[in-house]
């Protein structure tokens, strides 16, 4: 019986997306016990990395594959100049930044990483996606891709994290920043899907059923995308992104965030910083935009969560905007 109300409740849960449900469903989870679930999905393609390219005209887009903590990391290269520094969410890869990148790179030198578990890049032995852990990745990503400047680090949700506890840690490295939709913050509460991730077996058991399907729907809702860009980013999914997804997000408890907020804020306040956001954000509430310490702010009623993919020009310009005005 327990079983029963606990898939009921489940599929309940996901297909309305109601929280009463959700706790119902979650609250047999410790009865339940632990168990293997196969969270691989059925007809799940494979990322494969891409083959490194050396060398290549400065407008080309390179792809090298970097040794790094153990792991390999898949990164985009492109441009020449400054460099600037782009860290994706979830569950996106490298490629939903191909559109700012695209501007950007006319001026500046380009990076973006699949972060771990993501795309082409693996997730290191021992990785525990702890802050520390993910400002240690960040590091020896900019480390192994020679990056000697400091960059222009531009964050988008759970890229945010992961670029804030770097900037945390090493502020010299970083010259100007650009935030769009992320949240570092011990005052976040975690949306409906972040909190099913986080509980254990319900969250298996969300991936292992999570098909193109489902997937369409969520991102119709929250997605200004074509329908092949959609679908472009479901089929970057892989049964290593699936456990890092839930490992990440169950890492991740707001409180973790006590202490690095208040040192973000305050190195943010030193330097040149820039907020775009998408209003229409079903993840992270607008009233986040201001919580990064930056005094230039800018809203999109019309756009979502994905405004660096809706709207790349408006990041592109931020990014620009950083050195137009403070150069």
């Amino acid at each position: 019986m327990q079983a029963l109300a606990f898939f009921g409740g489940l599929f309940y849960a996901l297909e309305n997306s109601d929280v009463s449900a959700f706790d119902t469903a979650t609250s047999t989870t410790t009865s339940l016990g632990a168990a293997h679930i196969d969270i691989t999905g059925a007809g799940q393609s494979t990322c494969v990395p891409p083959t490194p390219t050396d060398g290549g005209a400065p407008d080309e887009t390179m792809t090298p594959t970097l040794h790094v903590l153990d792991s390999k990391v898949v990164i985009t290269v492109r441009g020449e100049g400054e460099p600037v520094l782009f860290l994706h969410g979830n569950p996106d890869t490298k490629e939903v930044w191909d559109g700012a990148i695209d501007i950007v790179s006319k001026s500046r030198q380009c990076f973006a990483p699949d972060l771990p578990g993501f795309g082409g890049s693996e997730i290191p032995p021992g990785h525990d996606f702890s802050l520390e852990a993910q400002a240690q990745w960040v590091e020896a990503v900019v480390v192994a891709a020679k990056i000697e400047k400091p960059v222009t680090l531009v964050v988008h949700d759970l890229g945010g994290p992961h670029g804030c506890a770097w900037l945390v840690k090493h502020p010299e490295r970083v010259s100007r920043i650009v935030f769009t939709n992320a949240a570092f913050s011990p005052k976040f509460e975690w949306h409906f899907w972040a909190r099913v991730w986080r509980t254990p077996l319900l969250g298996e058991l969300t991936m292992a059923v999570w098909n193109w399907p489902l997937y369409r729907s969520e991102m119709k809702k929250a997605r200004k995308a074509s329908e092949g860009e959609i679908r472009e980013s479901f089929d970057r999914i892989t049964p290593r992104m699936k456990r890092g997804v839930l490992d990440w997000y169950r890492k991740m408890d707001p409180e973790v965030f006590e202490g690095w907020s208040d040192k973000l804020v305050a190195i943010v306040k030193q330097k040149p910083a820039a907020v775009r956001w998408g209003d229409r954000d079903p993840y992270v509430p607008k009233r986040f935009a201001e919580s990064f310490g930056a005094t230039d702010v800018k809203h999109f009623p019309e756009n979502g969560h994905w405004l660096l993919q809706e709207r790349p020009d408006v990041i592109a310009d931020a990014v620009l905007s950083t050195y137009r005005n403070h150069d």
